[in-house]
């Protein structure tokens, strides 16, 4: 957990006030979360604030076009088969 406090604190540090900052780290190593769980933008404004941007430069938009992905394919992921024992 402080290991990740830490990482939080250094990534915050240019971002939000200090103030806020505590709070914020608190809410995300508490484990009210999983691994798994997208924060969307309205979400994410509403746990941090001022901290949250959501102006995508133009050139990650031109590096996402070098890598699409296909339409209509499922996304690579793995598959439960089970065996006969």
């Amino acid at each position: 957990m402080d290991q990740m406090k830490i990482l939080l604190k250094k990534i915050l540090a240019s971002k939000c006030g200090e103030d806020k900052m505590d709070t914020i780290i608190e809410e995300f190593v508490s484990g009210k979360y999983t691994h798994d769980h997208p924060f969307m933008a309205e979400e994410a404004g509403s746990l941090l604030g001022e901290c949250v941007q959501t102006d995508v430069p133009e050139e990650v938009y031109e590096l996402m076009k070098l890598y699409r992905m296909e339409v209509g394919r499922s996304r690579p992921g793995v598959e439960y088969v089970p065996l006969s024992r």
